[in-house]
């Protein structure tokens, strides 16, 4: 909470732990007053489909039937950004054109026969900022702090009313010693480039991964899948499980570090956030930048 009080208050809020009331199996902290992110989203996304005479499932259904026939393909979180501001400006742009419209009519006619409500159109959440936000705050939580929260999931994040995001729930903590980040950093950067031979010497040499047959094609998409994206090119257009049944039938994971573990977790879970809301996220886009500062912090590239 305090390591990220001085970078991140502006955008997150990290509640306070009751000292008092915990133990060793329960932990309480501060209430926040918000939305759950899910709830929040779909929630808006509801009232969209009313205004259209239609239910949140006739726009779900109809989203995932154009991205399975490549009429709708996944943004960037960046790219979601632009448009959502794009989209919010143009509302304010017609919500401002018709109240003149309506003041105008409001202190003539509207005081013989009544004044009308004026026009606030609802801005749709910003959900490429959510999103890089959270992938941006759990990097400074990895490479800067070595202590992050493994459990990232949407029902522990808030829409707060000032407009930042409750994290919640930190009953999943991790430790990372500046080795391990060293080593994880590296990684990171070597996903980033793409280049499996790196990746592959240091998930066995460094981070002390290994498989059943040694396959280097197989270890690279294990590391790729864990931290840094997973799309149909790499799957080979199989579905998540029968990708991860695949590697498994192809090169059986023999040894996996547990200290790594959690934050390939916060990766995957992350990602499996953004594709939730019609993203396309790479990992390594926002975490590369914390690794690469890390090494540089600490001698190492």
């Amino acid at each position: 909470r305090e390591n990220l009080r001085s970078t991140w208050s502006h955008a997150v809020v990290v509640p306070e732990p009751m000292h008092s009331l915990c133990t060793q199996s329960v932990l309480v902290m501060e209430y926040l007053e918000g939305e759950k992110l899910v709830d929040g989203v779909r929630s808006q996304f509801a009232r969209l489909a009313a205004l259209q005479g239609r239910t949140l499932e006739d726009l779900e259904r109809e989203q995932k039937e154009k991205l399975e026939k490549g009429i709708l393909r996944l943004e960037t979180p960046e790219e979601a950004a632009r448009r959502t501001r794009r989209t919010a400006l143009l509302l304010r742009v017609l919500d401002t054109a018709a109240n003149a419209a309506i003041l105008l009519y409001n202190v003539t006619l509207g005081l013989l026969f009544g004044a009308k409500a004026y026009r606030r159109s609802e801005i749709p959440l910003d959900l490429g900022s959510i999103m890089r936000t959270l992938l941006e705050v759990h990097a400074h939580e990895i490479f800067v702090d070595g202590v992050f929260n493994g459990d990232p999931h949407p029902g522990n994040v808030l829409l707060l009313p000032d407009g930042r995001l409750g994290l919640i729930d930190y009953g999943q903590v991790k430790r990372l010693s500046t080795e391990h980040r060293r080593k994880y950093a590296k990684l990171i950067l070597a996903l980033e480039g793409g280049n499996e031979q790196e990746v592959c010497r240091l998930m066995r040499k460094e981070l002390g991964f290994r498989t059943k047959r040694d396959r280097d094609d197989i270890l690279f998409m294990y590391a790729t899948f864990w931290n840094d994206y997973d799309n149909d090119r790499l799957r080979g257009g199989r579905n998540v499980q029968h990708f991860m049944e695949w590697l498994e039938e192809e090169d059986p994971i023999a040894d996996m570090p547990d200290d790594y573990v959690l934050a390939s977790r916060v990766s995957i879970l992350l990602r499996g956030v953004g594709n939730a809301f019609g993203l396309q996220i790479r990992t390594t886009d926002y975490w590369a930048p914390y690794a690469r500062r890390f090494l540089l912090e600490h001698g190492d590239e």
